[in-house]
């Protein structure tokens, strides 16, 4: 994972600007076991949408707060407006 500090942001244009887009989803097939948002053995995919504009997907580790926020701040200009579901991961 790439960490860009707030000076760095400032200072560097960002991929993403304007309405955003984002969601995870869960990736690997039909298993036996656990289901859902917590599925064992799948992998956690992140994407974001810029409205008329780039796109980006990117696995993840996890679908935790530090690990989606973290993307979001590297990747999003400061201002733009993050559009996503309710998961809670994104709040904040």
């Amino acid at each position: 994972m790439r960490y860009v500090s707030t000076w760095q942001r400032l200072t560097v244009k960002s991929p993403f600007d304007g309405i955003i887009e984002v969601d995870k989803t869960y990736v690997g097939g039909k298993r036996k076991g656990k289901r859902g948002r917590g599925a064992e053995g799948k992998t956690v995919v992140f994407g974001m949408l810029e409205r008329g504009g780039k796109t980006m997907t990117k696995i993840v580790p996890n679908a935790r707060t530090a690990t989606l926020q973290l993307h979001i701040l590297n990747n999003v200009e400061q201002g733009s407006e993050i559009q996503s579901d309710e998961w809670w991961a994104y709040k904040g």
